[in-house]
């Protein structure tokens, strides 16, 4: 039903890599179909490893929990502390099941949720003045300034404002980098789960045999 690799050179490069990983799933469109998920991180020189990826039939929770359970077993088979597994900044998209998923097996990290999408989200709902406010607000350094775009937007649209407030129940910490744990969780200038989608792009040949 599912296959799973992680090379034994990716987990133990892991030690030499900063601790960040961007998760991220795709379809391939094989006959065969599935869904390739992928886990990645970067170097103290920005460039890209691929810790490990798997090909399992649908994005759920279960397959996220079935990839997770295998990553997490094999860090520590390759001498990385249990415990210190679990302590990543971890960046995703928020696909079917990662949330939950990344609370079970990465309960000692911090869960940041990618802001392109979240812009995305917001683009769909309300005008590109909300959506480019949204942004900055994303970005922004202070808490100050991350506020008054917030005032702003509820200006413009009161309801926008809401809707951004009650994104994961009003924990800006996991997108807006005003308030990010930063110095415990570090993203290193990621905040978008562009990398790991840089590499499905880079499997497209394969998805497709």
């Amino acid at each position: 039903q599912a296959a799973a690799i992680m090379p034994s050179a990716c987990a133990l490069a892991l030690v030499k890599c900063r601790d960040l990983l961007i998760f991220d799933g795709t379809h391939c469109s094989s006959k065969y179909g599935g869904i390739l998920l992928v886990v990645t991180t970067v170097d103290a020189d920005e460039s890209n490893l691929v810790l490990a990826w798997a090909i399992v039939p649908t994005e759920s929770k279960d397959w996220w929990e079935w990839f997770l359970e295998v990553i997490v077993s094999n860090l520590t088979t390759f001498g990385r502390d249990e415990d210190d597994v679990r302590k990543f900044a971890i960046i995703t998209d928020r696909g079917k099941g990662l949330v939950p998923a990344i609370t079970k097996y990465f309960p000692g990290s911090w869960h940041y949720y990618c802001t392109w999408h979240l812009g995305e989200n917001v683009d769909d709902r309300y005008n590109n003045t909300v959506t480019s406010k949204f942004k900055q607000m994303c970005r922004v350094t202070s808490k100050r300034e991350f506020q008054a775009f917030l005032e702003e937007i509820r200006t413009i649209d009161p309801e926008a404002a809401k809707y951004i407030e009650d994104i994961d129940d009003g924990i800006f910490g996991r997108w807006a980098t005003a308030y990010a744990p930063s110095d415990e969780f570090a993203r290193y200038g990621h905040t978008t789960s562009g990398v790991g989608e840089s590499i499905n792009s880079r499997f497209l040949d394969e998805r497709k045999k």
